[in-house]
């Protein structure tokens, strides 16, 4: 007996990409409509940057799961924009810190409101803080799981 052939536009991992997606083009879309010309991955680096302190382009893009180059691409446009500044780190000249001007702190705080609304809607239309939660709490289990999985298959843990 042969296993029934799965349609890959129901498995787990197309379903997240294709809620991701929605989610990203409906951010970018409510960015829009808020005059901000950014796109979802440079908000997410002004999110990671504070008026007060500056990170390194290797932190950045590991806590935003990006990797270096795409960060510097990312950066270079802000940098344009005015919204940040590279400075040369004090203690290893070989390394930039990155810090929001002024501009890219006022923008900040607009992205801050922009979000919030966002997710004051996604709140509405889920029907309540209580129900986004409980899938938040759904996708924190489902990142483990795959985390699990994928520690198992790189340590050769599983048979075809």
């Amino acid at each position: 007996m042969t296993e029934p052939i799965l349609e890959p536009e129901n498995s787990l991992g197309f379903l997240l990409q294709r809620a991701a997606w929605k989610g990203r083009q409906t951010f970018q879309i409510l960015l829009k409509k808020s005059g901000v010309d950014l796109t979802p991955e440079q908000v997410l680096l002004m999110f990671k940057l504070e008026r007060e302190s500056s990170r390194s382009q290797t932190e950045l893009a590991q806590i935003t799961f990006k990797d270096k180059a795409n960060v510097t691409r990312l950066l270079d446009t802000l940098t344009k924009k005015g919204l940040v500044v590279r400075e040369a780190d004090p203690e290893d000249r070989r390394k930039f810190l990155v810090r929001l001007t002024d501009d890219g702190q006022q923008m900040r705080e607009k992205l801050v409101h922009t979000f919030n609304h966002g997710q004051l809607l996604l709140k509405q239309a889920f029907g309540g803080a209580a129900q986004v939660e409980e899938i938040n709490q759904l996708l924190r289990q489902i990142h483990d799981v795959i985390e699990q999985a994928q520690q198992q298959i790189m340590q050769n843990q599983f048979e075809l």
